[in-house]
């Protein structure tokens, strides 16, 4: 309650607890917006800070070395059978969700219900770091960028993140893709994803782990 309060002042606004009453002379004018306690939802973007850049590695490249080559299974169309949505899922939505446990999108930076998780590009891995955490809405204005062109916003991608300075301790990290779509990763997330990049995504790995996705 204390910190209600605090945050209250803070905001120029009053608490008003659920069935309590606010005495005549504390009431506020017409004009005056009134601070819900029940109402307020944090939309601060989420954080997800690198705790130990040593650990982090060890552990992208565990799941690198054991990551499946991205597959496909021939039947009436083709249908992609390597990938595991629960956990590609699980990763994307819990490193965009506040300590408010409030998801953020990637987009917009808005909060949202229904999330969306999509593929950067298909680079042949299957590694749940290769995919941003969205509401439908961006998801749908980020498929229609992305899939123009694929293997060109895939290579255009791959440079944006390679670019990117995780040892620059920002609280996000942004990519532009066009003046209307900017994407915001967290420290941890471009960390994850820039410790397998380099030494995976321009390398003969890259090429071999093509070769067996097709």
């Amino acid at each position: 309650m204390v910190l209600l309060k605090r945050l209250a002042r803070e905001l120029g606004r009053e608490v008003v607890m659920p069935g309590a009453v606010a005495d005549s002379w504390d009431e506020p004018e017409e004009s005056e917006e009134v601070f819900d306690a029940n109402s307020w939802q944090d939309t601060e973007f989420p954080k997800n800070r690198v705790k130990n850049l040593e650990n982090l590695v060890r552990h992208v490249q565990e799941q690198f070395y054991c990551a499946d080559p991205t597959t496909y299974k021939k039947v009436w169309r083709q249908i992609r059978t390597s990938r595991s949505p629960k956990t590609v899922r699980a990763y994307a939505m819990g490193m965009y969700t506040n300590d408010s446990d409030i998801r953020i999108c990637q987009i917009c930076k808005e909060p949202f219900a229904n999330a969306e998780v999509s593929e950067i590009a298909n680079y042949g891995i299957e590694m749940p770091q290769l995919n941003i955490c969205t509401c439908r809405n961006c998801a749908a204005k980020y498929k229609a960028v992305r899939d123009v062109n694929k293997d060109t916003f895939k290579q255009q991608m791959r440079t944006a993140i390679l670019s990117l300075d995780v040892d620059a301790d920002e609280d996000e990290y942004i990519i532009e893709i066009n003046s209307e779509l900017v994407l915001h990763f967290t420290q941890t997330h471009i960390a994850e994803i820039g410790k397998f990049s380099d030494s995976f995504l321009s390398t003969e790995h890259h090429r071999k782990w093509m070769k067996m996705a097709k």
